[in-house]
């Protein structure tokens, strides 16, 4: 059986405004023995994700879960056939958190990276994460994969980067011949993401560590029910409205591979002070919300959305959406 350590970051949206909190500071729950400690306005580095802090039991996939876990959420070769609603949807997220919050720093924190060694993302998108730890680890052999031509053209590109067109379940690379693997929000667009799990653990090296980034399911459910309302005033029922893999399942999965997990779960929100950046993020995230990628359906759904956004700012002074994810390390020892 695997084990598991979890410990949480939380943002309370109904306070966080105004508090004067430092960027780059929150409060972490950290749970030992059955008990709860609150480290007010700690840092979170490195140490804090390997500390000794609480196991628990890794109960099986309820059936619910293994249904969403083999179902395809997204067609990642066709959303990400250009790159520009991926970097729209990333400057949102950093303009417009409530908490003040480096995703990519957490995950580079937890790499514990050397000064040499052989590192791949899967799911390297606009390729600014392996050009973040280029700048800092020069000498690291560093590969993106990716199902989008785009996102392999762009990290190819940076100049030292090796990029290779492939799909998660099934990487070119040979076994245990890696020591760090990252995969940063993208198993929820694979389907059967446990094989692709499987894959990263396969090329890893037996003292290496696998980290995935993965939001939580009821990440901004504001935009997400919007969404799905307007295209049910469309006539379209957008199958796929939640993230099949989330912060709820993935120590589970991660599990499936691994016989060492520990998470970080991180709470926090969107605050809209106007109608436009909420638009803009709805239509940059409207593939991934199920909506078709063109055509009279999609004009349509669009066109209810920001009907919905404009009433709701009419009403109200801002929006604030809860967001969210979890930072997993997988090891085997």
């Amino acid at each position: 059986m695997a084990e598991v350590k979890s410990e949480s970051v939380s943002v309370d949206p109904a306070s966080c405004i105004g508090s004067g909190v430092c960027a780059g500071l929150s409060p972490i729950f950290v749970t030992t023995s059955g008990a709860t400690e609150v480290r007010p306005h700690a840092f979170i580095d490195s140490s804090t994700l390997d500390d000794a802090i609480g196991l628990c039991p890794v109960e099986a996939i309820a059936k619910r879960r293994d249904a969403e876990l083999t179902q395809d959420w997204g067609a990642p070769g066709t959303e990400y056939s250009s790159l520009d609603p991926l970097r729209t949807r990333m400057e949102i997220h950093r303009r417009f958190s409530q908490q003040p919050d480096d995703i990519d720093a957490r995950v580079i924190r937890a790499l514990v990276l050397g000064e040499s060694g052989t590192l791949v993302d899967v799911g390297c998108g606009t390729g600014s994460f392996l050009a973040r730890i280029q700048s800092v680890h020069p000498a690291l052999d560093l590969t993106g994969v990716d199902t989008s031509a785009a996102a392999v053209d762009t990290v190819s590109a940076l100049g030292g980067i090796t990029g290779l067109i492939a799909d998660a379940r099934d990487l070119p690379i040979e076994s245990a011949s890696v020591d760090r693997v990252t995969a940063r929000h993208m198993l929820y667009h694979v389907s059967h993401p446990e094989r692709a799990v499987a894959e990263m653990a396969r090329i890893l090296g037996r003292s290496g560590r696998c980290i995935v980034t993965v939001n939580h399911a009821a990440t901004a459910p504001w935009i997400g029910e919007a969404m799905s309302t307007a295209a049910s005033e469309a006539g379209v029922d957008l199958a796929h409205t939640f993230a099949p893999v989330h912060s709820d399942n993935v120590d589970e999965l991660i599990a499936t591979a691994f016989p060492v997990v520990r998470s970080v779960r991180v709470d926090n929100a969107f605050v809209f002070p106007e109608p436009a950046p909420v638009i803009a993020f709805g239509e940059a995230a409207a593939s991934v919300y199920g909506v078709p990628a063109a055509g009279e359906q999609r004009d349509a759904i669009l066109g209810a959305f920001r009907a919905r956004v404009n009433d709701w700012f009419a009403h109200h002074d801002r929006l604030i959406d809860p967001k969210g994810y979890s930072v997993v390390v997988g090891s085997f020892a």
